[in-house]
């Protein structure tokens, strides 16, 4: 019961789904608590994952072209989840290009307007995204294709948890004022708690089941590659954050996602090209 209930809360912190009402009483104004409960990352990303899943099986069982049916995926996800993570990745690259001052980078990755560095970084992930996720769809059957979606949402939301286990909070955690937009100042972890390094292996636990079927179903390079790339877009993510802010904030965490979900694709893609 508690596993239920910690994977619908991740649910709501990470998507626009409606299953608040899933929630047990008591917690439904609770505040999220991430050291307990950021473990079901991946199960919440498999739940937010079922609705492009279900879309890709039906397209794939009426013959559309995997292009077509990457595209629906993706923009079914960016639905679900209000944008969240790729927000996260166009704050991160305007700060981290835009400005040259840790605090700077800072200020401009809580402005909600985007600039022309984050811009060209979602044009790049999402394209990028839909041209590996409709080569691999291309060869592919529609029940495995649905699969390999949910394999996508799980391990990409695992990845989110390595920066933010492994760097610390870079926002002032003692300042809780708001800004002209209305944000508190002070990070997500300082006001929600942060996994630790416990938290994090037993997510990566939950992927083991994810991966297994990848192997299963499309043998060794796959899983390599896979879920190599993904381990190197995790770690980029992690080093560039360390170097330019220091630490971690939301939008670190949404650009680890999407950098990760991006290079799951792009090693499936690969590994299907070289099986010819």
């Amino acid at each position: 019961m508690r596993l239920w209930q910690d994977t619908i809360s991740s649910t709501l912190f990470l998507s626009r789904l409606p299953v608040s009402g899933l929630l047990a009483v008591e917690r439904r104004d609770a505040l999220p608590e991430f050291q307990e409960t950021a473990h079901t990352f991946p199960l919440a990303g498999a739940v937010i994952g079922l609705l492009p899943a279900a879309l890709v099986y039906a397209g794939g069982l009426l013959g559309l072209s995997g292009t077509l049916l990457a595209w629906i995926a993706i923009a079914t996800l960016v639905i679900t989840t209000g944008a969240l993570h790729e927000d996260g990745l166009g704050d991160v690259v305007d700060g981290f290009w835009g400005g040259h001052e840790r605090e700077r980078k800072l200020d401009i990755m809580r402005d909600s307007a985007i600039g022309t560095y984050g811009v060209l970084a979602l044009i790049v992930s999402i394209g990028g995204k839909a041209t590996a996720l409709g080569a691999v769809l291309n060869n592919v059957t529609p029940a495995l294709g649905a699969a390999l979606i949910l394999m996508a949402c799980a391990l990409s939301r695992t990845a989110m948890l390595y920066p933010w286990y492994s760097l610390p909070n870079a926002r002032d955690a003692l300042d809780d004022t708001t800004d002209a937009a209305g944000k508190t100042k002070a990070g997500l972890s300082s006001r929600f708690g942060e996994p630790d390094f416990h938290t994090y292996l037993r997510g990566c636990l939950w992927c083991l089941p994810f991966l297994a079927l990848l192997w299963a179903t499309c043998g060794i390079a796959a899983l390599v590659l896979g879920l190599g790339l993904v381990k190197v877009a995790t770690l980029l993510a992690t080093r560039l954050a360390r170097h330019h802010i220091q630490g971690h904030t939301g939008d670190v965490l949404g650009a680890t996602q999407q950098l990760a979900e991006l290079a799951f694709w792009l090693g499936l893609a690969i590994a299907f090209s070289i099986a010819g």
